[in-house]
């Protein structure tokens, strides 16, 4: 008997002189000298007298149980310590009696200094955990809770939590099922819920950071194949009408007659118009690329009289013009970017009449409302042709031999239909005619600050 236990078992030794049983647990040990741990039973059989006639008894050798049971121990002191020491809240809850089981320091933190929790949590119960979660994330938690009630027992999950000045947060939760009864409800649940928000937060403002650079990298791209394609352009339609000029100065300064010099003279002013339109377009496009939006109140219809008056000045056909408006409301935009796209538009129409009919149209309606306006240019000219409707927007593209243009007029609208958040389609059976639609939308500050 170890020598601390022997007094203890003499004395109840002892005892079973007076008939009196004991069960003790005490320590031995073998003859290698080995310690075991062990539970005595003694029982004394009494004679009639009352005189204890013998002692029987039982030696249980509990070694191995006590073993397991200081490793429990130990192996429970460590989870204990663990979850102290863990500084994302955690808790175990019951789902049936909507019991806190188990909080460890962090989750006391939150429930002392969250109102919510104070105010509400003893009347929803498991509810509130619900009640918080952002409208926009109910459903991927209502499928965690479901996964979790169809078998799986683990699950990990991220949402916004309303916390506790009423804005809400990202967390990251873990949710482990810690007792499930038979039939597969789940009884209980530890939680470990980790705030997340600022790296969040962080990740989507590097998301939207790459989506710019991916951006601004094709924007990049196509910079430099419209520079490539603009560098041959330029080199070949700006050097044309001045080689041209410059024969016709050669023909004159070698002699000619009065009616020559005349005719010099107009073919001289056509390449200088030409070179000029020319020359405009490119201060269009780049000026629609570097200058700022503005915007004003524009009547559209006034707008349109003007455009078509200039360009009856410049360009001689005889064209009948319909223009039918209903601005309910006043248009805000760009007055100037409005002007090339209609410009360019209009300008087209009048260039491409079909000289083999009787009569050469332009209808043009616009409506405004309060989302911005429409606006559809409609003629019966020669139209576009089925090989050239993809290419109707490329920069430097001419559909047709009696293109004598720049080709990025249509590229321009395009660009700044774009820039002001619009669209343009276009509709053309070769023969028949062509018909534009445009749809912009108000220039507000918005747009205005994103460009």
């Amino acid at each position: 008997v170890h020598p601390a236990d022997l007094e203890m078992l003499t004395k109840a030794e002892e005892g079973t002189k007076n008939g009196q049983p004991y069960e003790l647990e005490s320590r031995h040990f073998r003859k290698d000298g080995t310690q075991i741990s062990v539970i005595n039973k003694c029982l004394p059989k009494l004679l009639d007298d009352g005189t204890v006639d013998t002692v029987s008894g039982t030696i249980l050798d509990i070694t191995k149980l006590k073993h397991h049971e200081k490793k429990s121990a130990e192996n429970q002191q460590l989870v204990n310590g663990i979850l102290r020491a863990t500084p994302d809240p955690l808790f175990l809850l019951d789902l049936n009696t909507s019991e806190l089981l188990y909080c460890n320091a962090a989750m006391d933190r939150v429930i002392k200094h969250n109102p919510v929790f104070q105010e509400k949590y003893a009347a929803r119960g498991v509810r509130l955990f619900r009640e918080l979660v952002h409208p926009d994330d109910l459903e991927a938690y209502d499928a965690m809770n479901e996964v979790l009630r169809t078998g799986e027992n683990f699950y990990k999950i991220n949402f916004r939590t309303l916390v506790i000045d009423n804005t809400y947060r990202w967390v990251e939760q873990r949710v482990l099922v810690y007792d499930r009864a038979p039939g597969g409800f789940v009884n209980q649940v530890l939680v470990v819920s980790k705030d997340i928000h600022e790296r969040v937060l962080a990740e989507q403002e590097a998301k939207d950071l790459n989506e710019k650079l991916v951006s601004q990298n094709l924007a990049m791209k196509k910079i430099n194949a419209e520079l490539d394609q603009f560098v041959y352009s330029v080199s070949h339609d700006l050097r044309a009408p001045l080689s041209t000029i410059l024969g016709l100065v050669n023909l004159c300064e070698l002699g000619a007659t009065h009616e020559e010099l005349q005719d010099y003279m107009l073919k001289i002013g056509d390449s200088v118009k030409k070179l000029d339109g020319f020359i405009q377009d490119i201060l269009d496009y780049s000026r629609n690329t570097r200058t700022e939006l503005e915007s004003r109140p524009i009547v559209l219809e006034e707008l349109v009289h003007e455009l078509i008056d200039n360009l009856r000045l410049v360009e001689k056909e005889e064209v009948q013009i319909e223009i039918e408006a209903q601005e309910e409301v006043a248009y805000i935009g760009d007055k100037r970017r409005i002007s090339i796209i209609l410009n360019n538009i209009l300008s087209n129409s009048f260039k491409y009449i079909d000289p083999g009919k009787d009569l050469s149209f332009i209808k043009i309606k616009i409506s405004t409302s309060k989302k911005g306006c429409r606006i559809t240019i409609e003629d019966n000219g020669i139209g576009i042709g089925e090989n050239s409707k993809d290419k109707i927007f490329t920069m430097f593209y001419r559909g047709t031999e009696r293109s004598d243009g720049s080709g990025i007029g249509l590229y321009i609208v395009q660009e700044i239909v774009a820039k002001l958040g619009g669209s343009v389609d276009i509709k053309s059976a070769e023969g028949e005619g062509t018909t534009v639609h445009l749809k912009l939308p108000h220039l507000t500050s918005k747009e205005i600050a994103d460009g």
